[in-house]
């Protein structure tokens, strides 16, 4: 997967479900009880936004986001956004269910002095950055 944020159960309730502007919604995949993927989406009005996902195996990440192109249509929203880094190992998945490459932006991604640098100066490829992640 990369470096990313932890996406402890403490993480994402603060980060999503207590906060205090937007409504977020959780899809789970399960097996014999044991968690084995999420995904974390909002909607207003018509759009919709993938926030994040994360799925041990990429058949659990594609029905994840099967599922939730099937709930929005129900909800008649017309779009549904998955914003990612260009470089994310998973960006085939998106493709996979239909999701098309849009216009880009910029990233700054700030790195502490003296924190571990495992991947040396190949940082910037390894990151696994979504919609959840940003705070602007």
């Amino acid at each position: 997967m990369g470096i990313c944020a932890d996406r402890s159960a403490a993480y994402l309730n603060w980060r999503f479900f207590q906060h205090p502007q937007r409504r977020y919604h959780l899809l789970t995949a399960r097996k014999n009880a044991r968690l084995c993927g999420y995904l974390i989406f909002h909607w207003e009005s018509e759009d919709a936004t993938v926030v994040d996902l994360l799925a041990e195996e990429e058949q659990v990440s594609k029905a994840l986001l099967v599922e939730t192109v099937a709930i929005m249509r129900r909800c008649r929203v017309y779009t549904l956004s998955a914003p990612f880094l260009g470089s994310c190992s998973g960006r085939e998945i998106f493709e996979d269910c239909g999701f098309r490459p849009r216009e880009s932006s910029p990233v700054i991604v700030l790195r502490m002095p003296g924190a571990a640098n495992p991947h040396g100066d190949q940082v910037a490829d390894h990151w696994y950055l979504m919609h959840g992640d940003r705070e602007s």
